[in-house]
């Protein structure tokens, strides 16, 4: 009796296992994709490859044309900023000499001041207003 009860189950359970064996390839049918959709996918991708390379490309010999066009630039900025620098410091310089031309003036003009003041109190203090010069900051 069992090998008759086996004999009739045989059939429904290789009909289940061959059932869940198409679910199962189904199944992974769904998880892989096929040769020729990767071949597809793979040439779509080479090609925006290749146009990425080729705008690169364009792009760098862009860049080289303009660095070719702006070194003469380049150097001639970098000779203007030395030149720049040198005549700062030479403004620089002038500007001290100046200073101390200032500072004499202004110890010279403090001079003639009390010389003139003295001049006041002498009698016969007319010559010397004759002789006066302006002083700078009445020429100012």
């Amino acid at each position: 009796m069992t090998s008759h009860l086996f004999n009739a189950a045989l059939p429904l359970l290789l009909a289940l296992l061959h059932g869940l064996l198409l679910w199962a390839l189904w199944s992974l049918r769904r998880s892989f994709v096929p040769h020729a959709e990767h071949l597809r996918c793979r040439r779509r991708d080479q090609q925006r490859e290749a146009l990425w390379l080729r705008r690169l490309d364009l792009l760098e010999q862009s860049l080289e044309r303009e660095r070719e066009q702006f070194a003469p630039l380049a150097a001639e900025v970098r000779a203007l900023r030395e030149a720049t620098a040198q005549l700062h410091s030479q403004l620089q310089a002038q500007e001290e000499r100046f200073g101390c031309l200032e500072r004499l003036l202004e110890r010279l003009e403090r001079h003639l001041e009390r010389q003139e003041d003295r001049w006041q109190r002498l009698p016969g203090a007319a010559l010397p207003a004759l002789l006066r010069c302006p002083s700078a900051r009445e020429v100012q």
